[in-house]
């Protein structure tokens, strides 16, 4: 039997680019190592949440009497605009990501942990 190999799934990957951001952040704060792990756990599953694939299906349906250049044309034009889209959509998450940080290190200095 063939050995198959497993590949980390999206939100796996993401982690491990964001986290080390993250740990700087509670770093320069000079968080202690337990508000270190607590804030990262909870950062964690926001970006488990946030990176859910989107797996939609757009079904533009063209004329028939289209030549291929006028094809070509229509989807280009949808590449672009999808590409636009999912660079919005990061800035967002990225948006909401920093949001959230902000929000768990102040529930956390709200806690009983002090």
């Amino acid at each position: 039997m063939a050995k198959i190999f497993q590949f980390p799934d999206l939100a796996f990957r993401q982690w491990q680019e964001i986290k080390p951001a993250i740990e700087h952040v509670l770093n320069e704060a000079h968080a202690s190592p337990e508000m270190q792990e607590e804030v990262t756990a909870a950062m964690r599953g926001y970006v488990e949440k946030l990176s859910r694939k989107y797996d939609g299906i757009v079904d533009l349906r063209l004329p028939a009497d289209l030549n291929a250049n006028q094809v070509q044309e229509i989807e280009r034009a949808v590449q672009a605009g999808t590409a636009q889209v999912a660079t919005w959509l990061q800035g967002i998450v990225s948006e909401m990501l920093a949001e959230f940080l902000r929000l768990e290190v102040a529930l956390y200095l709200a806690s009983d942990h002090l």
